[in-house]
């Protein structure tokens, strides 16, 4: 799949986007002429892009139910995805630094 069809899931995973750009991809949306909708767009399946319309942080259990091959059951995970901040204070995931395992 080229990067210009990837899905905002797809490019958090694969390390692209870091979830908190979420608001630039779905500007992108809004500003491009992609055919898909936006829940396509940014890869969610119904009952994700449910959740994540309710509570946008959500987004850091559904990247991290993607990551581990778990469902999402909209329930709210433990986020297993750590954090850091950036010079500038901004939050960046981490998990790309780490080793798999």
């Amino acid at each position: 799949m080229s990067v210009d069809h990837q899905t905002f899931v797809e490019r958090c995973l694969s390390g692209q986007v870091l979830a908190n750009e979420v608001d630039d991809v779905i500007d992108a949306w809004h500003d491009g002429d992609d055919p898909r909708t936006l829940r396509e767009f940014l890869g969610f399946n119904e009952l994700e892009y449910t959740c994540w319309m309710k509570d946008a942080s959500c987004v850091y259990d559904i990247l991290a139910c993607r990551n581990e091959n778990r469902p999402f059951t909209g329930e709210r995970e433990e986020c297993r995805w750590g954090m850091a901040a950036r010079g500038d204070g901004e939050m960046v995931d981490i998990s790309a630094w780490l080793p798999k395992e």
